[in-house]
C-alpha cells in the first residue's frame, strides 16, 4: 500500500469517495435513488440483526450516526454484539491488500492468493462478476478475504478500481467474521473445493440451523457437512488419510447414516473394509442396526454379535438392491419424459407403474409420481411389515425375527 495512505488515514478513508461523481442507485422498496455508498445487512453470521435494509453512516468518522435523542448507553445496546451493516463501493486497487495466509479461503494458492490452475483469463467484466468483499481493520488498512483471483485478473488488465463490499473492524467486524463471511460466500457459489468445505466446518462454530439458514447445506456443502460435522475422529482420520473420491462417499454415507455415533461408524467402516459394501449397502446396515438397537429394553457396549451383524448385513443387500432397482426405473422413466417418449423399461416394469403407451407422456408423469413414492417408501422399509418380509425372503433369513 502507498505509504502516504498508510500515515494519513482520514484521507485513506475519504479517496475512494472522490473522482468523478457515480449514477444514484434504486433499491426496491425504496422510493428515491441513493448515492453510490449505501450500507446493507450481509446475511447474519451466529446473530440476528435488527437494522433496517438501508443505513447510512458518517463516512468520514467512520463512526454510526447516532440521533441526538438516543443515549450512549442505548446506542452501544443496539449495535453490539452484532456486526454493522457493510458499505459498497468502489476502492483504488492500489489501496487493497492480501494476506492468503489469514484470507484465502481455499487451498494451494500462491503468495497473491491464487490458485495457479483457477487464474481467471480474459477482459474483467463486472456485469454478472461479484463484489470483492474487503476487511478494514483497525489501522484503516483494507484486507482482501474474497476476492483473490478477481483481484488479480483485473490488475493483468489494468483495471485502476473495483466494486467492493467493506467489513469494518471498528463496526464488530472482527477478522474472524470476516475469514466466516468470506467462506459463507465461496460455500453458496460452490466455489473451491469440497475438501476446503470439509476444513472450513471441521473448524467452525456453526450450527446445522446456521448452515441451513445461510444457503451453506446445498451441492457440495452437504456431504461436506456430513464429513465436516457429523464424522467421528476415527472416520475422520480415515478420509484425511485415504483423500480419494470413493473414500469420500464412504465417509459421507456412514457419517450420514450415523451422525457422530462412533460405534455406528465404526462398524459401518468394517462392513465396507471387510466386505467391500457400497454407499448405498452401508447406509441401509447401519440404519437396520439402528433399527434394532432403538428396539432393545437395554443397551450394552457390546451388543452387536456376529450373528446379528451377518443378518443385517444380508438384509442390508437385499434392500440395496431393490433400491437401486427402482432408483433405474426413476431414473429411466425420467429420461423418457426429456426425450418425449422412448421408455426404456422392460415391458413389465412399465406395466407395473400403469405405462401401456410408452410415449404417452401423461402415463409417464404419473408414473413417475408412483416411482418417486415408492422410492420413499422403500428406503424406509423397516416400518413396514410387508416390504421387511420381502427384504428377508430375498436375503433368505425367515423369520423376521430382528428386523420388526
Amino acid at each position: 500500500m502507498d505509504a502516504n495512505h498508510r500515515d494519513n488515514p482520514s484521507r485513506q478513508a475519504e479517496e475512494p469517495l472522490t473522482g468523478t461523481a457515480r449514477p444514484a442507485i434504486r433499491i426496491a422498496g425504496l422510493k428515491k435513488p441513493i448515492g453510490p455508498l449505501n450500507y446493507i445487512n450481509l446475511i447474519p453470521i451466529h446473530c440476528p440483526s435488527d437494522r433496517s435494509p438501508v443505513q447510512r453512516r458518517n463516512v468520514r468518522n467512520e463512526k454510526p450516526a447516532v440521533k441526538p435523542d438516543v443515549t450512549a448507553r442505548d446506542h452501544a445496546s443496539t449495535t453490539r454484539p452484532c456486526p454493522a451493516p457493510f458499505l459498497e463501493q468502489r476502492l483504488p486497487i492500489r489501496l487493497l491488500e492480501v494476506d492468503p495466509g489469514r484470507f484465502q479461503f481455499k487451498s494451494d494458492f500462491d503468495d497473491s492468493g491464487v490458485i495457479p490452475e483457477e487464474r481467471l483469463a480474459g477482459e474483467y467484466v463486472e456485469i454478472g462478476t461479484g463484489r470483492l468483499i474487503i476487511w478494514q481493520d483497525r489501522s484503516l488498512v483494507y484486507w482482501v478475504v474474497d476476492g483473490h483471483h478477481r483481484l488479480d485478473l483485473a490488475k493483468r488488465v489494468g483495471k485502476g478500481d473495483l466494486p467492493v463490499q467493506i467489513l469494518h473492524e471498528v463496526d464488530g467486524w472482527t477478522v474472524e467474521r470476516a475469514i466466516a463471511a468470506a467462506a459463507h460466500a465461496n460455500i453458496r457459489n460452490g466455489s473451491g473445493k469440497i475438501e476446503d468445505y470439509i476444513r472450513y466446518f471441521r473448524n467452525a462454530p456453526i450450527t446445522v440451523e446456521e448452515a441451513e439458514t445461510g444457503g451453506l447445506l446445498a451441492r457440495k456443502g452437504r456431504d461436506a457437512w456430513a464429513i465436516g460435522k457429523q464424522a467421528g475422529e476415527g472416520l475422520y482420520a480415515f478420509y484425511l488419510n485415504q483423500n480419494d473420491p470413493t473414500a469420500m462417499k464412504i465417509a459421507v454415507a456412514i457419517a450420514r447414516a450415523a451422525p457422530n455415533d462412533d460405534r455406528l461408524q465404526q462398524m459401518g467402516f468394517q462392513y465396507y473394509r471387510d466386505d467391500g459394501a457400497n454407499p448405498l449397502e452401508i447406509t441401509q446396515y447401519i440404519r437396520g442396526l439402528q433399527h434394532w438397537r432403538e428396539r432393545q429394553e437395554s443397551v450394552q457396549t457390546d451388543f452387536f454379535g456376529p450373528d446379528l451383524e451377518a443378518e443385517h448385513k444380508a438384509m442390508a443387500e437385499s434392500a440395496a438392491g431393490i433400491i437401486t432397482g427402482i432408483r433405474r426405473q426413476q431414473q429411466d422413466i425420467k429420461q423418457a419424459l426429456k426425450r418425449q417418449g422412448r421408455l426404456e423399461l422392460m415391458e413389465a416394469e412399465a406395466r407395473g407403474y400403469g405405462i401401456t403407451d410408452r410415449n404417452d407422456i401423461g402415463q409417464l408423469k404419473a408414473a413417475l409420481e408412483r416411482v418417486t413414492r415408492d422410492l420413499y417408501e422403500w428406503e424406509r422399509w423397516r416400518t413396514d411389515s410387508d416390504k421387511t418380509r420381502e427384504v428377508l425372503q430375498r436375503a433368505g433369513l425367515t423369520p423376521p425375527i430382528t428386523a420388526s
